[in-house]
């Protein structure tokens, strides 16, 4: 996974292998399943508010690999 995103990173392109939109559905449905088993998922809390800082600030379209614009505004 690093040596396809990795260069892609650096370079600051997010070419959507795997659109963060979609990953947020995706991860949702795993908060939600979660929930219903009243199992706590604290690293999957920490990741969701961190591609939704980059889904909010508009990349929903691109790569999930866009959430490291989320670090660099930290």
């Amino acid at each position: 996974m690093l040596q396809v995103r990795g260069p892609l990173i650096v370079k600051r392109d997010f070419p959507a292998q795997m659109k963060l939109d979609l990953f947020m559905k995706d991860l949702h449905l795993i908060q939600d399943a979660a929930r219903a088993l009243e199992t706590p998922v604290p690293l999957t809390d920490v990741a969701e508010r961190l591609y939704a800082a980059a889904q909010t600030a508009g990349h929903g379209g691109e790569d999930l690999a866009v959430v490291v614009t989320a670090f660099a505004r930290r």
